[in-house]
């Protein structure tokens, strides 16, 4: 099962982020509100990133920006012998 997992990681990664894309982060937003967000107490760029009238305009969500946070993309060779991108 270990080797299975390792070789469809990226693919069941994709997976999932289409499935946030399409719920427009529904899994995020379930503890991380827009409302509830204290955009002054943010850096910067993300006060300027997280301004709901600029992800509206934009058509974004959450898992644009932080892709990759539970599912770290990286290339290695699998124990099979496929190059495959984790």
């Amino acid at each position: 099962m270990g080797l299975f997992l390792e070789c469809c990681r990226q693919l069941m990664a994709e997976r999932v982020w289409a499935i946030m894309k399409a719920t427009d982060s529904r899994e995020c937003r379930s503890c991380h509100s827009q409302a509830r967000m204290d955009l002054e107490s943010q850096g910067k760029q993300a006060h300027r990133k997280h301004r709901p009238e600029r992800m509206a305009s934009r058509g974004e969500t959450c898992i644009d920006c932080h892709q990759g946070i539970a599912h770290e993309c990286r290339i290695k060779r699998c124990p099979v012998g496929c190059l495959i991108r984790l």
